[in-house]
């Protein structure tokens, strides 16, 4: 059956099916929401875990290796990895190891460890940039890596581009004239937004004079995968050295792809990178990495009690935060790039995210859908349209929620956890070929239901 002849009205008879299935068979995620409901808006402890999904919320109890298991005993093959921050694995013992011994001996103390030197050193191999520093999010990452291209660069705006994500923040949530609800409309000003691969409208932004920097992912993440088109990142590095602003690369969701990023995949020169999610596997962390330049600039601009410290000139850099480089955190972070992200893992790791996207792929033509199957090294995706695309405009052309999360919640009564809908699935460094094969082996019998008829 061709993709144009499946009627809404079935995908909807079976998300309404599959959905009721699902709430049945979770008496006890029931039985804690009702109770939750009591003390947070909406039972969760933080509002995605309800927003992100259109069934009611269920209670994670465990997990272990590339699986996690619900508190009414359902075990799933993760395939979205908690948003790519536990993409190491749960349970890794290398990791419940070091970070019980850390516990034990402390925490926190508002001092560095050796293992902040270890860090360090371990990402300025990985990643090219000699300086670092940290917090305990992406999100926050890139906060201070915009506060410091502001500091440096003497301007306010910051460009990104149309399908984005890097973190509920101020300055890269805003849109033009509004934003979500409680965001300032301010920063509406202080936001450039254009398309991805659209070069021309980049510089005709920067042509201002007023841009601080250009904050991008190597591809885009959050509109499924939109890949940059050949020469694209290159001329952003020409661009922001010719009118005078810095090119910030967020890695959080594509450190996973390759050792070093696509920073060292693509060999893409930017003047700052941030990390978060599994940099630590799943322990809170963010980073940011600095050129030499810049970290003498950071160096030289410190927030410090002193008035007297010729670094505390005009109240020194605004960068910081109790928790932040704090002693669990490094020792976490030291396990994963040492041991978990290693670079036979990520060559493994390669491997299935090609099987996973020759497979999706595959069960499409099978079914006679002419949707693509989205391919970025670990990384696959559902495009259900025929071409995948250059920028989140014509990602959204295709995009169907109800459809996506029709899939999902039939994949999770079949044993497997799908993405998020602006997501997709992803190989972790933990699966094997026999758990990719299981996943397809869902995905086949999901898009028959779908082409019955």
């Amino acid at each position: 059956m061709p993709a144009e002849a499946i009627s809404p009205e079935r995908v909807a008879a079976i998300y309404q099916q599959e959905t009721a299935q699902f709430h049945a068979r979770r008496p006890r995620s029931a039985q804690l929401l009702t109770r939750a409901r009591r003390h947070m808006p909406n039972g969760v402890p933080c509002a995605w875990m309800d927003g992100l999904y259109f069934h009611r919320p269920i209670f994670a109890s465990h997990g272990q290796g590339a699986h996690f298991q619900d508190v009414d005993g359902h075990r799933y093959l993760d395939m979205n990895q908690a948003d790519l921050s536990m993409n190491g694995g749960y349970g890794a013992p290398a990791l419940v190891q070091e970070v019980q011994q850390r516990v034990a001996r402390g925490t926190q103390f508002l001092l560095p460890v050796e293992d902040a030197i270890v860090v360090s050193e371990l990402l300025a191999q990985r990643y090219r940039h000699p300086f670092w520093q940290y917090t305990l999010s992406a999100s926050a990452a890139n906060t201070e890596a915009i506060r410091i291209a502001r500091a440096y660069t003497g301007r306010e705006q910051v460009l990104v581009f149309n399908g984005k994500y890097h973190g509920h923040i101020d300055d890269t949530m805003a849109e033009k004239g509004c934003g979500p609800l409680g965001f300032t409309s301010d920063f509406s000003n202080k936001t450039v937004i254009v398309e991805f691969n659209d070069l021309e409208a980049v510089e005709h932004a920067l042509k201002t004079g007023t841009v601080a920097c250009i904050l991008t992912e190597p591809a885009l993440t959050n509109s499924g995968v939109i890949q940059p088109e050949p020469g694209f990142l290159a001329t952003l590095k020409s661009l922001c050295a010719s009118y005078g602003c810095l090119l910030v690369i967020d890695e959080t969701h594509t450190q996973v792809c390759a050792w070093g990023g696509l920073s060292k995949a693509w060999d893409i020169d930017g003047d700052m990178i941030t990390l978060g999610k599994t940099v630590a596997a799943g322990i809170p962390m963010g980073t940011y990495g600095m050129s030499r330049e810049l970290g003498e600039f950071v160096a030289a601009h410190l927030e410090t009690e002193d008035a007297a410290d010729p670094r505390n000139a005009g109240g020194g850099l605004a960068l910081g935060g109790t928790l932040y480089g704090n002693a669990l955190s490094m020792a976490a972070a030291r396990i994963a790039l040492a041991e978990i992200m290693t670079p036979p893992a990520y060559e493994q790791t390669a491997r299935l995210g090609e099987l996973l996207g020759q497979g999706l792929q595959q069960a499409f033509d099978r079914h006679r859908l002419p949707w693509r199957a989205q391919r970025l090294f670990n990384r696959s995706g559902y495009t259900f349209g025929p071409q995948h695309p250059a920028n989140a405009s014509e990602f959204r052309r295709f995009h169907d929620p109800l459809l996506y999360n029709t899939m999902r919640v039939y994949y999770a009564n079949r044993g497997v956890w799908e993405s998020i809908s602006s997501a997709g699935p992803a190989a972790s460094f933990v699966m094997t070929a026999a758990d990719i094969e299981a996943y397809l082996a869902v995905v086949d019998a999901f898009l028959l239901e779908l082409t019955a008829g």
